[in-house]
């Protein structure tokens, strides 16, 4: 859904991304400007209004909100935030974690402005009953390693530690039958070499 989610915020912040191209309008008006920062300035304006306005990782809220019920993460971000595109860049191949952008989501606007006092925080991650509020990429990881997921597919793959299948068999047992036959051939051998030593 993409309306009016974060409107005044996203105005503010593409306003921002607009004075480089505005600056570089204005020293061009006065005819003595240097071609080169001319240039600096219209790329530099150009690519922060491609970053502001790029809708990035979204899932809709209400279907983010299911995952949260289930066990998973989500991450509430924004284009333009800084700690935001930390934190993705370090986790998204990370499939416990949903992210939901808040500038193309009502529902997701709201819920981040609810858990901050009407503050459009970012990012805001929420994992089960707790709010993790600007984490590091290290804090997530740690937290995520310690939180009981309710969904089998939102858990972490763990090796299994059944009984693995070999080629000439599998498990303890052939372990415990290799040593009883080196037991085995010990003794014949211990036999042996008596009955050679007492011909008796």
């Amino acid at each position: 859904m993409v309306d009016s989610a974060g409107a005044p915020e996203r105005t503010k912040q593409l306003a921002y991304g607009l004075l480089p191209l505005v600056a570089a309008v204005f020293i061009l008006g006065k005819g003595d400007a240097n071609p080169w920062g001319i240039a600096a300035m219209v790329v530099s304006g150009l690519l922060l209004l491609a970053l502001l306005a790029r809708r990035g990782r979204h899932t809709p809220w209400l279907a983010a909100a299911e995952r949260l019920d289930a066990g998973g993460a989500v991450v509430l971000w924004k284009p333009g935030c800084t700690f935001c595109e930390r934190l993705l860049l370090a986790m998204r191949n990370d499939e416990r974690i949903t992210w939901v952008n808040v500038w193309a989501d009502t529902e997701a606007n709201a819920e981040v402005r609810r858990l901050n006092n009407g503050n459009e925080l970012t990012p805001t991650v929420l994992l089960g009953d707790d709010v993790l509020r600007n984490p590091s990429p290290d804090q997530l990881r740690a937290r995520l390693l310690t939180h009981r997921y309710l969904s089998p597919e939102l858990a972490p793959s763990t090796p299994t530690k059944g009984p693995q299948t070999r080629r000439h068999g599998s498990g303890a047992d052939d372990d415990d039958q290799e040593v009883r036959a080196q037991q085995e051939q010990h003794d014949r051998r211990a036999d042996g070499g008596q009955s050679r030593i007492d011909p008796q």
